[in-house]
């Protein structure tokens, strides 16, 4: 059994003129936020592994402030293969840049980590900023899972939940 954690990124500053979407930080409120989804996380053996983050300043930013909460110093691998990705393209990148290790987080944004959401846990769902999805995932390797996988739904949260 695999664990796989989905993570939106924590609330982002609005674009600045000139400014790309991609380059776009955490607000005061996101980074605020973090540190209690990283306590839950951790209290609820929840730490992972790895985690693959989009190359987004927001989902970068958003990984290395929990990476800071936690005893425990999980792989942090970045990819621009994230950056509004669809669900068949995160895919991809879990059969890519897992390392097998049985406990996976993937940062990432919408509509892309929502519509995967949704499909793993057949139910609509709309994932809020620094929403966390965490599924058990039937499979012997990263490379055999597949948006239809045997998938339950194990817990979730979001950082407005701990206000």
């Amino acid at each position: 059994m695999f664990r796989l954690i989905l993570m939106r990124h924590a609330d982002s500053e609005w674009a600045r003129a000139g400014q790309s979407d991609y380059d776009r930080s955490l607000s005061a409120d996101g980074v605020k936020g973090i540190p209690a989804v990283a306590k839950w996380m951790s209290g609820s053996d929840y730490v992972p592994s790895i985690i693959l983050a989009s190359g987004a300043t927001r989902t970068r930013q958003t990984a290395n402030v929990l990476i800071q909460q936690w005893d425990k110093k999980p792989v942090l691998i970045t990819t621009d293969d994230l950056y509004l990705a669809g669900p068949e393209t995160i895919e991809r990148v879990i059969h890519r840049d897992s390392c097998d290790l049985h406990s996976l987080m993937l940062i990432g944004h919408n509509p892309g980590l929502s519509y995967l959401a949704s499909a793993l846990a057949d139910q609509v769902i709309q994932m809020p900023t620094a929403g966390v999805m965490v599924f058990d995932v039937s499979v012997d390797r990263w490379s055999d899972f597949r948006i239809g996988s045997d998938v339950r739904l194990v817990d979730s949260t979001n950082s407005n939940q701990f206000r």
